[in-house]
């Protein structure tokens, strides 16, 4: 069946009526660090919430409990939490990981040039981004879909009317949900739709990621 992957690596299943296997969705924060246009975009994996033992070591609090993205990625930016007291760092910067592990419900890692507890605590608050292009590599229904990627797809229906456009996805612990937004005008009146649409087998037919499409088994009066 089609599946689609949550997030940096949490893989969830979930049973809707008639048994349905859910779909497998990668549940990704994205969050631009300035403004210029040539900016990749980033993707938030999590933070940093403390020093890990004396070698300078940083403890991170992942956003998905398995935090496959952390563990591959070998190039992190930095962007430190400007609200915090004693900021050492303002801008977004890029670190080089030399290792790192799962330990417990955390991430540990050892940084390059961060040598010591003082310079790791210094680290506190960062939050830990990759670029989109440091995901490891998903084969669609295989592998799954990154929230990332689904996100500003048209979704259609089997007879090719235009649904919306998905603006967001929401989990509410039992599958994923395609938040669709779609805008009507009427004259020089603008209304404003919002569908939700489960991201389950049951409804979801076909996703084409390079064409930006979702084909979905969904009537527009639903």
């Amino acid at each position: 069946p089609l599946k689609a992957r949550m997030a940096c690596a949490l893989i969830q299943r979930a049973l809707t009526t008639g048994k349905v296997l859910a779909l497998k969705c990668r549940q990704l924060l994205h969050v631009c660090l300035n403004s210029s246009s040539t900016t990749p975009e980033w993707i938030e994996l999590g933070h940093i919430v403390d020093a890990f033992g004396l070698d300078g070591s940083v403890k991170i609090h992942p956003y998905n409990p398995n935090p496959e993205a952390l563990l591959t990625a070998r190039i992190w930016h930095l962007q430190p939490n400007l609200l915090l007291p004693n900021v050492k760092h303002a801008q977004a910067f890029k670190v080089k990981v030399i290792r790192s592990k799962v330990h417990g419900a955390s991430v540990i890692a050892k940084l390059i040039d961060i040598d010591d507890r003082d310079d790791a605590i210094a680290l506190k608050g960062c939050v830990v981004c990759i670029t989109r292009d440091q995901l490891p590599t998903l084969n669609g229904e295989t592998d799954g879909y990154y929230w990332v990627d689904l996100i500003g797809c048209q979704v259609r229906n089997q007879e090719d009317e235009l649904i919306g456009k998905v603006d967001r996805l929401i989990d509410n612990g039992v599958q994923q949900v395609l938040c669709v937004k779609r805008t009507l005008t009427e004259g020089e009146e603008f209304s404003e739709f919002e569908t939700l649409i489960p991201f389950v087998n049951q409804y979801v037919l076909n996703v084409d990621i390079a064409a930006k499409l979702i084909k979905v088994d969904w009537g527009m009066d639903y």
